[in-house]
């Protein structure tokens, strides 16, 4: 068990570049964002970010806020490698493939778009500013 856990906290022996720092920051933003929807599911709403939500869709909200969270978890962890191709797949997953699949479920009428414009938003403008570092980087 110690072994796991000496291996699991373990840092990557690379240096700490800009773009890994700036992933290890969105990583925070993931984390506290998905902790705040699962925990307070109404509070996007209450300020106009989402549609009201009522009955079960609060139970999804929750998902996707748990969801969130994991996603942050897991770019920590990812960051804590110091690798730059983790860096780049998630500059990859947040521009491309993000937004077709969010684009391909508003266009099969899945869910409201107010849902997804916030994501749609903030994975890429994300996903930007960790493709500027690498290229500044290089």
């Amino acid at each position: 068990m110690k072994n796991f856990l000496e291996q699991w906290f373990s840092v990557g022996t690379n240096k700490k570049t800009k773009l890994i720092k700036y992933l290890e920051i969105n990583s925070y933003l993931y984390m506290f964002l998905g902790l705040s929807i699962c925990i307070y599911p109404t509070f996007l709403s209450s300020i106009g970010l989402f549609p009201e939500v009522i009955g079960r869709e609060i139970g999804l909200l929750q998902v996707i806020g748990f969801t969130l969270f994991l996603i942050g978890y897991f770019y920590f962890f990812g960051a804590r490698t110091r690798k730059k191709s983790f860096c780049l797949a998630t500059i990859f997953d947040r521009l491309i493939l993000v937004p077709i699949v969010l684009v391909f479920i508003v266009a099969t009428d899945s869910l409201e778009f107010d849902f997804i414009l916030p994501f749609l938003i903030l994975d890429p403008l994300l996903a930007l500013g960790a493709l500027y570092i690498w290229r500044s980087e290089e």
